[in-house]
């Protein structure tokens, strides 16, 4: 008995910290508490929801935007690899170590250079002048200087579709009617 006085007693104690007078009234203001403490966790969670849709949309924005600028990148450098090819490259007494490659193998060039020789430091491209010299040491027909090399695809004087005024006899219409 003594010790259900004193938990009585605690209880009112309690009670009146509480500023509540029985047992109903505890219930309800636990009931209210938990309440309150529900409806700040939602609105957490949806702040927390929120944070998350607008961190997902920053990475797929940074995604694209990091896909473009390396389009980008790759654009200039091959603009750079046909505007140094394009050209005579001389040494520093203006002697040509390298002739121009041909005009119609300009947009070849970024295809077959070897770009593990290219790097770009700070914004300024380097290596392409390097690269480009072992690219004409490896294909020289490509320089306007060189002559294509022989082989089976090279068209002969004469042939089928030449302008001369000579016919065959393998040119014969298929039908007379033509």
């Amino acid at each position: 008995e003594r010790a259900k006085r004193a938990a009585e007693s605690q209880k009112k104690a309690l009670y009146e910290s509480l500023g509540v007078k029985d047992d109903a009234e505890f219930d309800a203001y636990l009931k209210a508490k938990q309440e309150a403490e529900d409806k700040q966790k939602t609105e957490t969670e949806r702040l927390a929801d929120q944070a998350k849709k607008a961190q997902d949309a920053l990475d797929k924005n940074k995604s694209e935007s990091d896909a473009k600028l390396a389009e980008m990148q790759k654009r200039i450098v091959d603009s750079e690899i046909k505007i140094l090819a394009s050209a005579d490259a001389k040494d520093k007494d203006g002697k040509v170590t390298r002739t121009a490659f041909r005009p119609e193998a300009l947009n070849d060039i970024p295809l077959l250079i070897d770009r593990s020789k290219i790097e770009e430091r700070e914004g300024v491209i380097t290596g392409i002048d390097t690269a480009l010299a072992e690219l004409a040491k490896a294909k020289p027909w490509l320089l306007a200087d060189e002559a294509p090399p022989p082989g089976k695809g090279t068209p002969r004087s004469g042939g089928r579709f030449s302008k001369t005024s000579e016919k065959r006899e393998n040119d014969k219409p298929m039908f007379n009617s033509l």
